[in-house]
């Protein structure tokens, strides 16, 4: 379920969009190779639980999104960011995102926290997104 999760993430990040343009298609799961060109992303799977509904199982689950940059100034990272704001940030008033996954009747996700720093000579973007996954 992470993995077709993951996949449908990706697939949506790293096609044809100013975000995948941004970072050149470096988005990595887990944790980025050692000599990774930047800026890039990484996602990683924080966390997940069972959330019951009535009649259905739907599995609530927290993923973390982390952009990086060396540039000296953040303009650049508040670039990407903003640029992964537009792809995956809800329409208005919709709440929720939603991915098609194979194998899955519903598959959504909204941001549910995020923040910036800076750590050494890199810049990061922490983003947390809540998924919500319903199995078919």
């Amino acid at each position: 379920m992470i993995e077709a999760f993951l996949t449908g993430l990706r697939t949506k990040a790293v096609t044809s969009n100013t975000f995948a343009t941004a970072i050149e298609d470096r988005w990595y799961d887990t944790e980025a190779p050692e000599d990774a060109t930047l800026p890039y992303a990484v996602v990683t799977n924080t966390t997940s639980f069972p959330s019951h509904t009535f009649s259905t199982n739907v599995y609530e689950m927290i993923f973390t999104v982390n952009l990086f940059s060396n540039h000296r100034d953040a303009l650049e990272i508040d670039d990407v960011f903003g640029k992964f704001m537009d792809l995956f940030e809800p329409a208005a008033g919709a709440g929720w995102v939603e991915i098609t996954v194979t194998g899955f009747t519903q598959v959504m996700f909204r941001v549910s926290n995020f923040f910036r720093f800076r750590a050494d000579d890199h810049w990061q973007y922490t983003i947390e997104l809540t998924a919500r996954i319903q199995q078919n």
